[in-house]
């Protein structure tokens, strides 16, 4: 709400229900353009089984596309997406185990959101395995390979994936032909927090006093 009012307050227009495609962007004849495209979850092709329709992302989790209630799921992933998620299907009555190939539970997240983070999850009775690496994914459970031990199962009715989201560079070098100013912003460049992109956007339009 904060920052629809600053908007508002500042005069800037906001296009809703439309699709920033290049001919649409071309009739507004900009002086620079910022993609703020955001980036689609990492689903990464080595993992066997990573196509079943038991295998979801966090976006279709936590928009509510998908019901995982009282399910034993997988969550792939302890960084914060990983870790909220895990939060919000316990709170639905989901068994939750997440499996992290770090060693480092809740990198990059601040202590005092990992914290809390980390004492819902308990209370939820929420398993957490560091140093496990997500091998196959099978109908009712998962293959998974942890530091020191052998191959082990892991029984799952849905898996999660959260390994970080990835930009589409097809879409930015698209808006670099047709444009003589465009800067790449949040995570359509990298993964981050609002915070980074807001930093980020911030940061590269000063550019535009020095062209």
């Amino acid at each position: 709400e904060g920052m629809i009012a600053q908007l508002k307050s500042l005069g800037v227009e906001v296009r809703l229900n439309t699709k920033a495609d290049i001919e649409a962007v071309k009739k507004l004849k900009p002086l620079g353009v910022f993609l703020c495209s955001g980036a689609q979850p990492v689903k990464p092709e080595t993992i066997d089984g990573i196509d079943r329709k038991n295998v979801y992302t966090v976006p279709e989790v936590l928009s509510g596309a998908v019901d995982l209630r009282k399910k034993q799921v997988i969550v792939a992933g302890a960084g914060q997406a990983g870790l909220e998620t895990a939060s919000f299907l316990a709170d639905q009555g989901c068994h939750v185990k997440i499996i992290e190939q770090e060693s480092e539970i809740g990198k990059g997240v601040f202590k005092q959101c990992l914290n809390e983070e980390l004492k819902e999850l308990k209370a939820a009775d929420a398993e957490i395995y560091p140093d496990c690496t997500l091998r196959s994914i099978e109908e009712t459970y998962i293959m998974v390979s942890c530091e020191g031990q052998a191959d082990k199962k892991m029984e799952a009715e849905a898996v999660v994936m959260s390994l970080g989201v990835k930009g589409d560079p097809k879409a930015a070098e698209e808006f670099k032909s047709h444009f003589t100013h465009v800067r790449i912003v949040g995570d359509a460049l990298k993964s981050g927090r609002i915070v980074d992109a807001i930093t980020d956007g911030f940061t590269k339009a000063w550019v535009f006093d020095e062209e």
